[in-house]
């Protein structure tokens, strides 16, 4: 004789059993690397580590910089997804969907505005060493074109600003004391025109002076993710604390009215190994819950399972400071030198 209730239990544990096999996702309080950058034909070659847009502009350069814009941008939440299709040539519809989302936590305004002091200083020093004339902003106060890139920017933290480099994200951004928050092309979601204002004002500077102005735009990631999915049978997504600067992260580079402006940029993201945080899982019970009711609907009705888990990165201050200024350090020594080796490279040809 059947028992139903022993029939039911045992469709339920099944149906648990294809959730956990379709979806995983995890977190380590271990720090972690971030992915490799690959572009190319079919995205199968590794980009190198600076890039340069408009490597002409950067010829023929004056040994005086102004750095007319200097802005470091956080990341301070996240979504990483991976879906499984159930393999190229299967016909099952069973798909797992694997989604973790982490936030920054104890990020305070200050923190932010020491890291970016700390990264605007080095800069300096940087430039120097490379041979740079570096026109500080007490003496270019009388200067009106100064003046106007200043205030096309926005002063304090700016908080939750969309921006292309990241698809979708949104980052809080910061300038060192003494300047404003400027945007240029291509930075944040605006209307072109708009971004075309600073561009233009940048190029009125340069022309004015003689000098080169640079505009900085740094971005700072938390966490890192090992995800797999596709054409496989199941979805796992594994976050982990990583402090880096992600790739895009650039120098633009002004020369005058009549020259395109130019870029470096990081072509692979900058990371530390430091420890910065402790993560800690924040999914509520009742989240849980409803996925799980959801998930079981699905899956009786040979529909796809998804799991989904939400991470808190609480913020050692020290530590994250450490981190912060080690990533931002070897990012001004990658991108000067790869300035001034195009300034030298003029120097020797004039010889």
């Amino acid at each position: 004789m059947f028992n139903y209730g022993h029939i039911k239990g045992f469709i339920m544990l099944s149906v648990l059993a294809l959730i956990t096999q379709g979806c995983a996702v995890s977190s380590t309080n271990q720090v972690t690397k971030p992915g490799e950058v690959k572009g190319g034909f079919m995205g199968l070659s590794k980009t190198a580590e600076v890039t340069v847009t408009q490597p002409k502009t950067l010829k023929n350069q004056s040994d005086k910089v102004i750095i007319g814009s200097f802005k470091v941008g956080f990341i301070t939440e996240g979504k990483v997804k991976a879906v499984a299709k159930g393999g190229m040539f299967s016909g099952s519809i069973h798909q797992g969907k694997a989604t973790a989302r982490v936030n920054l936590v104890g990020m305070t305004d200050e923190l932010m505005k020491k890291i970016a002091n700390d990264a605007y200083q080095q800069m300096v020093q940087e430039l120097q060493t490379a041979g740079y004339t570096v026109l500080a902003a007490d003496e270019l106060t009388g200067q009106p074109e100064y003046a106007a890139l200043q205030a096309a920017g926005e002063t304090g933290p700016q908080k939750e600003i969309p921006v292309n480099l990241l698809g979708g994200g949104k980052v809080d951004y910061v300038a060192p004391d003494g300047m404003n928050v400027i945007y240029f092309v291509g930075e944040k979601k605006v209307a072109f025109l708009s971004s075309m204002d600073t561009y233009n004002l940048a190029a009125d500077l340069s022309e004015a002076t003689g000098a080169n102005v640079l505009s900085v735009n740094y971005i700072v990631n938390f966490a890192n993710a090992e995800t797999h999915g596709g054409f496989k049978m199941t979805a796992g997504v594994k976050v982990g604390q990583g402090l880096s600067l992600v790739s895009g992260s650039s120098i633009g580079f002004y020369k005058g009215k009549k020259a395109f402006a130019g870029a470096l940029a990081l072509g692979q993201p900058v990371y530390s190994e430091k420890e910065f945080a402790t993560i800690e899982k924040v999914t509520s019970k009742v989240e849980k819950a409803v996925g799980t009711a959801v998930n079981m609907a699905s899956a009786l009705l040979g529909g796809g399972t998804s799991q989904s888990e939400e991470y808190n990165f609480n913020v050692v201050p020290e530590q994250f400071t450490a981190g912060a200024v080690e990533i931002t350090t070897k990012t001004n020594h990658k991108l000067v030198a790869k300035l001034a080796e195009y300034r030298m490279a003029t120097v020797a040809a004039q010889l």
